[in-house]
């Protein structure tokens, strides 16, 4: 059994002298799917859904100069209700996690609502840790008079006490994808209190119900997502288009970019991924089993293409040099029950791949399994993957 401290794999190549190395290592404690933040002073805070255990969700952190993770902590207090989160750390090290949850939730909370299916989800759970860093205050829903949860929302948090949620729902229980609206709830005392969800203003129509939105806070006020979104066209066929949001005001209102289309789209159930750096901010997203690159304000050029199998899963991550490094996993053929591998490419401020890359074999688990990466104070990549590794 994998325990707190982990040990590198290995190391992809720094052929450069001046390159950061990028260290693959196993997530402790067999954890599923984490996040991964290393805060200001060092600390890396890791959530992580429990192999085995599904809808369980825990934490845990590394000190710094430690190599040992601290024992899991429940984040929920309750077994068994989480179907997808997102993670952030804020002021003071404190952990703000928003959670999408099961149909059993609901089921635990009004036990005669009958039936519950993804169209009358009502609960967007919310947790931050306390004070000691040592447990989680207890969940509340975030979700308002909003419904029809099945994507992953995304929380983001800044030095200052502010925290945004970010989910896109309805307000009817029936499958009107084309109604759906991004929603937005704010809190700016550090996470004690939370105003209540409003819709924010874009010009993209709908949004895919089983995507996500992934966000990243730039400089000042602004606030990227990358998003998909859906709508009917002339022939009655569905079209989920990947776009990137932008907002100069804090999350109240966007622009949105096309990405790339996607016409007569089915059920993608896929996530993009933000980063802001020194030059601006870079997007990652996935069309049918491809995964693309590109820096904000250019994504009419996409700076890497990746297709090779089923690429899915994109990740980013800066490091103090302002240099990014691109994450996504590669599912197996058929049998392989998603498990699949691991690649990566590093960047440099200006989106020029430099001469460190790499693969992992087996790195990424069955049945949806992600990568995590985080960037050490001296600028090394480690990525945190959930499969066997080879």
């Amino acid at each position: 059994m994998r325990l707190g401290a982990c040990t590198a794999i290995f190391i992809a190549f720094a052929i450069e002298a001046s390159a950061q190395t990028v260290t693959a290592v196993p997530v402790p404690y067999e954890g599923f799917r984490p996040r991964a933040v290393l805060d200001d002073a060092g600390v890396l805070h890791v959530v992580q859904g429990v192999r085995g255990h599904h809808g369980d969700l825990v934490y845990v952190r590394r000190e710094p100069g430690s190599a040992e993770f601290s024992r899991p902590i429940s984040v929920t207090g309750t077994t068994g209700i989480v179907a997808g989160f997102d993670m952030a750390v804020g002021a003071e090290g404190r952990v703000h996690v928003l959670m999408r949850t099961t149909p059993r939730y609901s089921k635990l909370m009004e036990p005669d609502d009958g039936k519950i299916g993804f169209f009358d989800l009502k609960y967007m759970l919310y947790a931050r840790s306390n004070d000691a860093g040592d447990a989680f205050e207890p969940v509340r829903n975030l979700a308002g008079s909003t419904i029809g949860f099945e994507g992953v929302g995304t929380i983001l948090a800044d030095g200052a006490g502010r925290v945004l949620a970010f989910w896109h729902g309805q307000f009817v229980p029936k499958f009107d994808e084309s109604s759906r609206r991004i929603f937005r709830a704010l809190s700016t005392d550090g996470g004690r209190t939370f105003g209540e969800p409003e819709a924010v203003h874009t010009d993209v129509v709908g949004a895919c119900q089983c995507c996500g939105v992934a966000g990243a806070l730039g400089a000042k006020d602004e606030v990227v997502l990358a998003f998909r979104s859906s709508s009917l066209n002339d022939g009655g066929t569905r079209t989920k288009d990947s776009y990137v949001l932008t907002s100069e005001d804090f999350g109240r209102t966007f622009s949105g970019t096309l990405l790339e289309p996607w016409e007569l789209a089915g059920c993608p159930g896929s996530l993009g991924a933000v980063a802001s750096g020194p030059a601006g901010a870079f997007v990652a997203w996935r069309t049918r089993a491809t995964v693309h690159l590109a820096r904000i304000g250019a994504t009419d050029r996409p700076i890497s293409s990746t297709r090779k199998g089923n690429a899915r899963a994109p990740t980013l991550v800066f490091n103090s040099k302002g240099r990014f490094l691109f994450v996504w996993a590669v599912a197996g053929g058929p049998g392989s029950k998603g498990a699949g591998n691991l690649e990566w490419q590093v960047f440099d401020e200006d989106g020029n791949p430099v001469s460190l890359r790499g693969t992992l074999r087996n790195g990424v688990a069955a049945g949806w399994g992600a990568p995590a990466a985080f960037a050490e104070p001296d600028g090394d990549f480690v990525i945190l993957y959930d499969g066997a590794g080879e």
